[in-house]
């Protein structure tokens, strides 16, 4: 069987998530053939990841180039200007992989539908819905929200999405195909320090300005450790790191020592602190409506708390001392426990069976 996954270039936590369906797929569809669309940059920050090798796997055919620039989250909407939002379909016409293959999934981006009216989509929100909300007066983006739009109403995909954290556009514009939390790894069984906190912004460079000045107030209000991401170190500590700055590897090892994550919540990150019981501290740029969503949604769910905007971040340090309590952080792990992360296999075993059904 022929399969094609197009990954939107937004960031890694879409990635993350096609891999580790491509991997429980590979595990046990026979005879199964794949071509994946994804981003060079996406396949390099992630070359050592375990999941990684099914790449390498001969069944495995990678294409880089098409979906750059494509639909991501800016701050600034006049980068929409340059037409990325819609000029990406262009770049996939007519390619054989996608005309033949038994079944398209697509990551966030329902355009190829203009190809596939057949699309299976994956995610749990909807760029014309964001962007609508975000931006719709600015006629690139109304343009791209009206096309997206005219497309789901005329095919209503079917979209695999995690239930618990799935935008309501999503079950008002697609069939939503909700799953459990789409991890597939065994929870780490590691010992946790109390005063280490993770600060992870995830791809994107507005988050990353937000980190940069949380870093500077944690280490010069607070004595708590800091696990930081190496090329953030290497960024914003050239000269020497403080000895209670540790490199973050994002291995779920790395998040179980952590007592907390202060992080953008987009959704690869949340998965990998569902997994390792880590409680998330949300922050995200203003004006986003899928990281405010995100952020309600997992504080709604006990496993993590919206720290809002500047005000709230400008107090963090007060913050983390109050709501940081061991109480606190025990009542947030028990609701972590209780996610359900067997959402691979499940969408595993959902595509088998439309597989099967095209083999009838």
């Amino acid at each position: 069987m022929h399969l094609a996954i197009v990954i939107c270039s937004n960031g890694l936590g879409h990635f993350k998530r096609a891999t580790g369906l491509l991997q429980a797929l590979a595990e046990v569809q026979s005879g199964l053939k794949v071509d994946v669309v994804c981003e060079a940059w996406q396949l390099e920050r992630t070359r050592d990841w375990e999941k990684g090798h099914i790449y390498r796997d001969p069944r495995v055919t990678v294409h880089t180039g098409y979906l750059t620039p494509g639909p991501q989250w800016e701050n600034d909407p006049q980068a929409y200007r340059d037409g990325r939002l819609l000029s990406w379909e262009d770049k996939l016409a007519r390619q054989s992989f996608l005309e033949k293959a038994d079944l398209v999934i697509s990551d966030n981006l329902a355009g190829i539908l203009r190809y596939r009216p057949d699309a299976i989509l994956m995610g749990s929100f909807l760029w014309s819905d964001i962007l609508g909300e975000a931006y719709g007066s600015f006629p690139e983006v109304g343009a791209f929200v009206e096309r997206e739009q005219e497309l789901l109403e005329r095919f209503r995909p079917p979209m695999l999405c995690i239930g618990e954290m799935a935008m309501p556009a999503v079950r008002q514009f697609t069939r939503a195909i909700e799953m459990p939390w789409f991890g597939q790894d065994a929870r780490p069984h590691q010992e946790r320090r109390y005063r280490r906190l993770a600060l992870l912004a995830g791809a994107t460079q507005a988050a990353a300005r937000v980190q940069e000045r949380l870093l500077h107030r944690l280490l010069a209000e607070t004595d708590w450790e800091i696990a930081l991401p190496k090329r953030a170190i290497d960024q914003w500590l050239p000269q020497r790191s403080p000895d209670r700055v540790i490199a973050f590897d994002f291995s779920l090892a790395a998040f179980a020592r952590c007592t907390a994550a202060i992080c953008r919540p987009g959704i690869g990150t949340l998965t990998d602190c569902i997994i390792a019981n880590t409680p998330i501290l949300a922050f995200y740029e203003g004006g986003n409506p899928e990281m405010a969503h995100n952020a309600r949604q997992l504080e709604t769910l006990g496993i993590g708390i919206d720290l809002g905007g500047e005000e709230t971040l400008a107090k963090l340090p007060e913050f983390l001392e109050t709501e940081l309590q061991p109480e606190r952080v025990a009542e947030m792990e028990e609701s972590l426990r209780a996610r359900p992360t067997d959402g691979l296999q499940r969408a595993a075993r959902w595509i088998q069976g439309r597989f099967a059904a095209h083999e009838q």
